[in-house]
């Protein structure tokens, strides 16, 4: 048997379209608590911030549940390491050690570096051997149904769940093809409910809204043949076309692109709300950029499902509005920012702890 068919082969028992029945409670005073770790990319570094948190405050959950970037940490954190070195780990991370570009016609991206990373990490455990509970959920291409890894190969299980569509090649069992838990679970809140946890602590790395009463700018638009008049708040961008050198220059492509057709497609006069919370003002600085890119969807559009929001009793959601879910340069402010949202959110955490133990 080969090392992938051996591979499958304890892995096809591990994986479910559906949770198992809920497991009893240790004790009446003890209650199985579960730390939920959401998928966002980049902003998975805040993960460490919440269980260093957590941690400090004598919390230290049964189960770990993650999707995507919430089950990188999560296997991690399972494994044993500390908040400490969680934290060494995540600033001596270089993501040329797990990102490799290999194109087809699956994805951009090869994820078989990121099994290693995680199989060099938690010392090759297989995940039923990992100290602490651990369930890393992926999306069954076929139903779009979530799929649950409780045992077989740790970074196997990881690099199902990260598989992003278009970007990482799906993960294949058994003729199955598995992709990012995103895509079912962001946040698979009601997974660990289903596996008998008495209390449910979710982090929502996208789950941060602006307040209601942010303001609503616009940008206005303006067109004609010199080039395009853009007005942002108190600032004006103006962009000169020159369509003769354009024409030139597409010229020599293999492909016909009509400058001219292609720039009708900007109206001549517009104005164009933003989401709301954007800068007031045209976005300069990179925390600006990021706010705008975000708020605006882009790459961020996952939204938790309410009935998992329902799910738990207490949901972490760090306010990461500033940061850019492919950005690992900023890993210091994610934990920080993850750090406060939990200890924000420690007094509701023990009281649902308490709640339960009466």
């Amino acid at each position: 048997m080969g090392v992938f068919a051996l591979i499958a082969t304890l892995f096809i028992s591990g994986c479910a379209s559906t949770p198992a029945a809920p497991a009893a409670s240790v004790s009446a005073d003890k209650p199985t608590v579960a730390l939920v770790l959401g998928g966002g990319g980049a902003r998975g570094f805040a993960h460490i911030g919440v269980i260093d948190a957590l941690e400090s405050s004598g919390i230290r959950p049964d189960m770990v549940v993650g999707t995507s970037a919430g089950a990188m940490v999560g296997a991690l954190y399972a494994s044993g390491k500390s908040p400490k070195e969680l934290s060494k780990l995540a600033q001596s991370f270089n993501q040329n050690d797990v990102i490799v570009i290999k194109p087809s016609q699956d994805g951009l991206l090869d994820g078989d570096k990121i099994r290693e990373f995680i199989n060099a990490n938690v010392n090759n455990q297989p995940i039923e051997k990992l100290p602490m509970r651990f369930v890393a959920v992926a999306t069954d291409s076929r139903t779009k149904t979530a799929a649950t890894f409780r045992q077989g190969d740790t970074g196997f299980a990881v690099q199902a769940s990260s598989s992003l569509p278009k970007l990482f090649a799906p993960v294949s069992i058994n003729g199955v093809r598995y992709v990012d838990g995103g895509q079912s679970a962001l946040v698979p809140a009601r997974v660990a409910r289903s596996l008998g946890a008495d209390v449910v602590i979710s982090v929502d790395l996208m789950g941060y809204a602006p307040a209601k009463n942010a303001s609503t700018p616009s940008v206005e638009i303006e067109r004609n043949d010199k080039g395009v008049k853009l007005a942002w708040g108190k600032d004006t961008l103006e962009l000169p076309i020159n369509l003769d050198g354009l024409n030139k220059q597409m010229k020599d492509l293999p492909i016909s692109i009509n400058v001219e057709k292609l720039l009708s497609f900007i109206p001549k006069k517009a104005s164009i709300p933003l989401p709301q919370g954007a800068p007031e003002n045209l976005p300069t600085s990179k925390q600006d950029i990021a706010k705008f890119i975000n708020l605006a969807n882009i790459g961020t559009n996952a939204k938790t499902n309410p009935a998992d929001l329902a799910a738990s009793d207490v949901v972490i959601a760090p306010d990461l509005s500033a940061f850019l879910v492919f950005d690992t340069g900023e890993r210091t402010a994610l934990m920080d920012a993850g750090r406060n949202a939990a200890n924000a959110a420690l007094p509701q955490i023990k009281s649902a702890i308490k709640e339960h133990r009466k």
